[in-house]
């Protein structure tokens, strides 16, 4: 691994050299401390900015802050259809149903008992 100059942030470069007759066999471009090949390099930058750059890496940090809420809607969207109610969906319509002053429906109070 050599650092040259002329690499971008955080590339190497790479000598490959035969060990029986200590010929130099190829060089390439690494990326990082762990010397990452070429393809690993493309997958790497595709993951981080999708190829195109500082507007690329701002659509991945914004896509990648809402997967929590996109996980939670899920999550939502899928206990209903298995017929199950999460304790802190119980919590929620009690708290709701009292701030409403109304009754907490059967099925949650049918949970609370269980």
């Amino acid at each position: 691994m050599l650092t040259v100059p002329g690499l971008g942030p955080g590339e190497a470069r790479a000598v490959f050299v035969d060990p029986g007759t200590g010929e130099v066999r190829g060089d390439l471009t690494v990326y990082g401390t762990s010397g990452a090949l070429p393809l690993r390099t493309w997958v790497d930058q595709l993951h981080r900015n999708l190829h195109l750059g500082d507007p690329g890496r701002l659509y991945s940090e914004l896509a990648a802050s809402w997967l929590g809420i996109v996980a939670l809607a899920g999550l939502g969207l899928f206990f209903p259809l298995v017929g199950y109610t999460p304790a802190a969906f119980v919590v929620v319509d009690v708290i709701t149903a009292l701030a409403n002053r109304r009754p907490p429906t059967p099925t949650t109070l049918s949970l609370i008992h269980i």
